[in-house]
């Protein structure tokens, strides 16, 4: 049994559920470059009275290029998203540009 304390929040037989998703996809466009892409999005139900349910979610891509026997090039960019139920979401972007040389 479970004490009772006055003004405390009791958790016990509580259950939360979370689902979950994703996938990805590899293709290579020629002997020196690739793509890849990928996509999930999570959802979280809280089993707390009153509390928000959350979903987030992002895709993101790249494209790799080999430029020589030790230069490469990668292209990449991504799209996320983060939503609580009743509150403003929030939608960030990233990219990046780059050059890899190996010795």
């Amino acid at each position: 049994r479970t004490p009772t304390v006055a003004g405390a929040l009791n958790i016990n037989g509580v259950k939360d559920e979370s689902f979950y998703a994703q996938t990805n996809v590899g293709y290579q466009l020629d002997r020196n470059s690739n793509f890849d892409a990928a996509a999930y999005v999570n959802y979280l139900k809280s089993g707390l009275a009153l509390s928000p349910d959350v979903v987030n979610s992002g895709v993101s891509g790249s494209y790799n290029r080999t430029l020589g026997r030790r230069l490469s090039a990668n292209v990449a960019a991504g799209l996320f998203s983060y939503d609580v139920e009743g509150e403003q979401g929030l939608l960030n972007a990233s990219g990046l540009v780059g050059l890899r040389y190996d010795f």
